[in-house]
């Protein structure tokens, strides 16, 4: 098995896993002029600083990590792609790792653009990617920005989730009840995000509330209303529960421990 250069243990273990998938591990540059290094059918890179870096360097920084699907761009590979956001308090982007099965040339080349010239996450957030206006194709990069820019209000990462499962945290899914029943952290109480307004009585306003959905995205929404209602302890969680399983899976495989979901869910 060959090493994974200059990625965060939270990606390499996604790595990890789609290796497993693929049964094959076979690290090689896609480009010659391009750090694009591929995985069976996978694609991924690292620009800028890890956060491993970051800390030795004595950088204080934020992260964000999002999971969208690719569907954007000259050849959409329609499946999930993980990005990874490092970024200073002012919006500076600092370093970015990305996962995918394709398309990530025309990413590449402007994410090093933004690293080498100092630009920030609103600017990613307004960038045209692929010459074209936000409105008739916004790609995930876009949606990335957007969402870093969200997630700094309080949320909790997917490594925090075990010890507070295993503590009794109250844990609140906003995904449809289907969703919740085939792939949940165990306990947890679903409510989905269409029906908050009716069941907010269903929510404990003393405690601390966390907050997830399949990639972060509907949670984010449901933290905001819930806070703008008066619960000022509510937290999203980093990831959602496709970030969760693959946190999940690889860690249990290793330690041989009991899972704190019902079922790990990847996509």
């Amino acid at each position: 098995m060959k090493e994974i250069l200059n990625v965060d243990e939270d990606m390499e273990q996604i790595l990890r896993k789609m290796e497993e998938e693929t049964g094959l591990f076979c690290v090689r540059e896609r480009n010659e002029n391009l750090g694009i290094q591929t995985l069976g059918e996978y694609c991924y890179f690292s620009l800028g600083k890890t956060s491993r870096e970051l800390r030795e360097q004595g950088f204080h920084f934020y992260k964000s990590k999002d999971v969208a699907n690719d569907y954007n761009g000259p050849k959409p590979s329609y499946s999930m792609t993980h990005i990874k956001l490092l970024y200073s308090s002012d919006y500076t982007i600092l370093g970015v790792q990305m996962i995918g099965k394709g398309n990530l040339e025309r990413r590449y080349e402007i994410l090093q653009t933004f690293l080498s010239e100092g630009k920030g996450l609103k600017e990613l957030a307004e960038y045209s990617i692929y010459g074209k206006s936000l409105e008739e194709e916004m790609d995930i990069l876009n949606l990335s920005a957007f969402y870093a820019m969200e997630v700094s209000r309080p949320l909790i990462s997917v490594e925090e989730v075990r010890g507070l499962q295993q503590a009794g945290a109250f844990f609140l899914d906003v995904r449809e009840e289907e969703e919740h029943e085939y792939a949940r952290i165990l306990g947890s109480k679903n409510i989905p995000l269409h029906s908050l307004v009716r069941r907010m009585s269903e929510i404990p306003k003393e405690e601390k509330v966390y907050v997830y959905c399949r990639s972060a995205h509907r949670s984010l929404d449901a933290v905001n209303f819930l806070r703008g209602a008066g619960y000022d302890n509510v937290y999203n969680v980093e990831g959602g529960f496709i970030g969760i399983s693959y946190e999940e899976y690889t860690k249990d495989k290793e330690r041989k421990r009991e899972k704190i979901v019902n079922r790990y869910h990847f996509e």
